[in-house]
């Protein structure tokens, strides 16, 4: 069970799309705060999923998203680095990046990446 008041003030946004997006926080083997599938909703296959919404909805600009992203890397800095990464949104999510740079900024700061330790010319 995630403690409510660790997420205030995103507990009612986290709550609503919790329930109709298909995503949800818990606490892994280890007590860490976690993005997971939704085991209740039948909308994303795996986690992987999820996590692909999840980055997808942030960089669109979604505050609620953008807001879950940077208290994921807050509460769980190893479970972010693993999903969020300069290369993997190169890789993955280059079809999303604008080609003005300073929009690139602005959606490497949505995702809460370091854009000084990138390894790309932004």
């Amino acid at each position: 069970m995630i403690n409510k008041a660790s997420l205030y003030p995103l507990f009612g946004d986290y709550l609503k799309a919790t329930e109709t997006e298909g995503w949800m926080l818990k606490h892994d083997s280890r007590n860490n705060i976690t993005l997971i599938n939704s085991p209740h909703q039948d909308i994303f296959k795996n986690d992987n999923e999820a996590w692909d919404f999840m980055i997808k909805k942030a960089m669109s600009g979604s505050i609620i998203h953008v807001e879950m992203i940077q208290f994921l890397k807050s509460v769980n800095h190893d479970e972010f680095c693993l999903w969020i990464n300069d290369i993997k949104i190169y890789r993955d999510y280059q079809f999303l990046l604008p080609v003005d740079p300073n929009m690139k900024k602005v959606i490497f700061n949505r995702l809460s990446l370091d854009i000084s330790d990138s390894k790309f010319n932004i």
